[in-house]
Formats: structure tokens, sequence, C-alpha cells
């Protein structure tokens, strides 16, 4: 399956600060949230979201300050983008996590404050090994 343009929906939540979230929505089954890396934005998960639209319901959020998200404002950090992941899970109802790169770190945190997160999937946290 290669067709990366094939049908999705737009939704937006709003987050505890007030914050408009957007996210894109594709596929049916148990839902499965995407969250992107540092330097990437939803349009970066649009073919994985399509290859796992069979299995899942895909969601796939722009972090803040990036597509169909508001900006980062004030007091921005990982408390914020765990504010915003649980806006996604209320409104959802998905219960397993994608995260690569930074959006990893976000993933792994959130599960452990958010109670609702059952699975998390890591890809590339950038995290430190041998104090380097």
């Amino acid at each position: 399956m290669d067709d990366t343009n094939s049908v999705y929906s737009i939704h937006f939540v709003t987050s505890s600060d007030g914050t408009k979230i957007g996210y894109r929505q594709k596929g049916s089954g148990p839902g499965l949230i995407l969250v992107h890396g540092g330097m990437g934005s939803s349009q970066s998960f649009m073919t994985l979201a399509t290859l796992l639209s069979d299995d899942f319901k895909v969601y796939i959020p722009d972090r803040r300050g990036r597509g169909l998200s508001g900006p980062v404002g004030k007091n921005y950090g990982i408390l914020k983008e765990i504010d915003d992941l649980d806006a996604i899970i209320k409104k959802t109802n998905a219960h397993y996590i994608f995260g690569l790169g930074s959006g990893a770190i976000i993933a792994i945190k959130s599960s452990l404050y958010l109670p609702s997160i059952k699975k998390v999937a890591l890809y590339e946290p950038p995290l430190a090994t041998n104090h380097s």
C-alpha cells in the first residue's frame, strides 16, 4: 500500500492551557497515536499511518508549533506535551502510543503520567548512554 494521500480526516482538541492541537485520523480498529519527532509533523507519518490503518485507527497529531496545532506558548516543556497527548487520548480513547525521536521521549514520559496508555513503542529515542 503506497497511497499516502488516501482518505483521512482532520480533528482538533483543546489542551488544558487552551492550545488547539490538530490531528489527522485514518483507519479502523484499536486507537494508536503516532508522536513525531522534533523536526517532523503529522505529514511525516502519513505513509506509516496508511500501512497501519487496516489494523488500527491511527491518530497523527501535530505537536505544538507545527502544522494544524497552535503555538508552543509560555512555559513550554514536556508537561505541555503530556497535556496535549492526554487531551487526544481523552477524546479518542486510544490506548497505544508510538513515538519517534523526541516523540519517543514524550511517549514514554506520558506513559508514566497517564494510566490510560496501555502500550508504548519507541523508535530512536535520543537517550545518552555510558554518560555520553
